[in-house]
């Protein structure tokens, strides 16, 4: 249902399917039939699979899935979980916080900005601040939208929407 693709040390394609599987394939001949890495996402009443993927340079990867909620997700470790109810928890020092009125349906990384928009039609903006193994994410703000975000990417300099 998604794929994505990344070059972390070696050309990757990443997939995600309507079970909930993440499979991290080799992008280079002879191709592989079974994948480097499999993750599975966990599953209730609401789930119908994986339904977007993002990249975040060559450290974290982002889904979005049928459950309304984003994932991000390094290659070894979980770091971030939004939830369908707007919650979003920070699995280094199991912060969370409320960030949306309803679900989170988007989400991207820039540098050390995070930002996530949902079914109340915002785009909240967050700067991540790590000191050792802790991690905070100090909120700078909100853009109000027109219509619910249901994709977000930033790329050259520019927040799309």
């Amino acid at each position: 249902m998604a794929v994505a693709f990344v070059d972390y040390g070696e050309p990757l394609c990443i997939s995600g399917d309507n079970g909930g599987a993440i499979c991290i394939w080799r992008a280079s001949s002879p191709l592989s039939a079974e994948p480097l890495k499999k993750l599975q996402e966990q599953q209730d009443w609401r789930y119908s699979g994986i339904h977007a993927l993002a990249v975040s340079g060559r450290q974290y990867l982002y889904t979005g899935s049928g459950d309304k909620s984003i994932k991000a997700w390094s290659l070894q470790n979980v770091l971030v979980v939004a939830h369908e109810n707007g919650l979003t928890k920070i699995w280094f020092d199991a912060k969370s916080a409320q960030e949306h009125d309803g679900a989170v349906f988007s989400a991207c990384k820039k540098e050390k900005w995070i930002f996530t928009g949902g079914w109340d039609k915002t785009i909240k903006v967050k700067e991540l601040s790590i000191d050792g193994d802790q991690i905070d994410a100090i909120p700078l703000g909100s853009i109000t939208c027109d219509s619910i975000v249901t994709a977000l990417i930033y790329w050259r300099g520019k927040l799309f929407v």
